[in-house]
């Protein structure tokens, strides 16, 4: 595993500016209590009073077990979110991590492995939100028809040990987004059950590390098939999972900024196919200040056109309003009266001829003398109509 740790990877971290104008509001640290609370960053001195039982309680337990109890709070306290502060599956998680952590073949430079890094099956790209690394996911080529899935694995733990290692910062950074580029990929080859391993594998070794995952232009067989594979997935990691797609693009930039986008994924920064070593992405700063730019100038234009409507509909003399006013309003309230008079005599002439017929002769009547509405009354029933039909949709 010491292959993974190298000076050139230290070009991945943020500069001591950069972390201390890092700031998180209350929101992003924790929010919530006891089982149900979601807390992102773990590296702090602050633990509620839940928290502090629950490590204690774990801690006990931990020694009547044998094991070592060397271990950092916010390790342990990390595994205890991830297990549902269940002791004994957060102690079993824990001794399983700590043996696979130890196992060098889970990274293991393979060819094949060597390959799909190369190719960019999964590479680091930029920052989201909060300076969140960006780990993209090409699902055309994680195809487990043509590479097995442990060097698929492989590939996804490499990147994620060095985001972990280089790209997360204690007390400010401790999550990362996952970008799926699911653009040229189906449900026959992304693989849904691979999709369950990639979440478990994250829950197990790497949990709470889990921002986001946005799957990007899903074609429809995935979402067909999401419909299905969500049902097995546990609420906790499927409420992380985001579809992209064309309706829903600026769900994309609450995480990601457009300048840490490349532009295959509608963003200002230039696409690159360099993906191994892992590297920051320069950031094409003249088109990102054109995109913001171009946001501001059509914010302003729409502000200039408003306020130039509102000049011109201030500037119309009293006059001419009076008469646009007049055009399309109503009759007065006495001519309202009197159809609406009108309107209940002919019903009460109606129900009373009815009255004296039987049956047959009844319905020949009504077709004979069927009653039609004013036309300012029908107009009024359609306008109501229309608004409620609108104030339903």
């Amino acid at each position: 595993m010491d292959i993974l740790f190298k000076d050139e990877y230290l070009k991945l971290r943020l500069t001591e500016e950069q972390i201390y104008k890092q700031k998180l509001p209350p929101s992003e640290i924790k929010r919530g209590t006891g089982k149900n609370a979601v807390r992102r960053i773990f590296e702090t001195d602050h633990y509620d009073n839940f928290e502090n039982q629950s490590l204690e309680e774990l801690k006990q337990e931990m020694e009547k077990m044998g094991i070592d109890q060397d271990i950092p709070y916010p390790f342990l306290l990390r595994f205890l979110y991830g297990n549902s502060f269940d002791i004994q599956d957060t102690i079993k998680n824990i001794d399983e991590h700590l043996k696979w952590r130890q196992d060098p073949n889970n990274f293991k430079f393979t060819l094949t492995v060597t390959e799909l890094l190369q190719i960019g099956a999964v590479y680091l790209c930029g920052r989201g939100v909060y300076q969140r690394p960006i780990i993209v996911v090409n699902a055309a080529l994680m195809d487990t028809n043509k590479f097995s899935h442990i060097d698929i694995t492989t590939t996804l733990v490499i990147n994620l040990v060095i985001a972990e290692a280089y790209m997360l910062e204690p007390k400010v950074i401790e999550t990362w987004i996952v970008l799926i580029d699911a653009r040229q990929s189906s449900a026959f080859n992304i693989g849904f059950n691979y999709l369950n391993q990639f979440i478990i594998t994250l829950k197990r070794n790497f949990p709470c590390r889990l921002e986001k995952i946005l799957i990007f232009e899903p074609q429809t067989s995935i979402q067909v098939s999401w419909q299905i594979v969500e049902q097995f997935i546990p609420f906790s990691s499927r409420h992380k999972i985001e579809f992209i797609n064309k309706a829903n693009k600026d769900l994309l930039y609450k995480f990601i900024e457009p300048q840490q986008l490349q532009m295959k994924f509608q963003g200002t920064m230039d696409n690159f196919y360099d993906y191994w070593p892992p590297q920051l992405p320069k950031i094409n700063h003249a088109a990102s200040f054109n995109h913001n730019n171009f946001n501001t100038q059509y914010t302003q234009q729409q502000e200039l056109l408003h306020n130039f409507m509102l000049q011109k509909s201030c500037r119309i003399p009293n006059e001419i309003q009076n008469i646009l006013k007049q055009k399309d309003k109503p009759k007065d309230k006495k001519f309202k009266d009197e159809t609406l008079v009108q309107f209940e005599l002919k019903k009460y002439q109606q129900r009373e001829v009815s009255n004296a017929l039987d049956p047959v002769q009844q319905n020949n009547v009504f077709k004979k003398s069927r009653f039609v509405a004013p036309k300012n009354k029908i107009r009024q029933d359609l306008v109501t109509s229309k608004h409620i039909t609108q104030s339903h949709l």
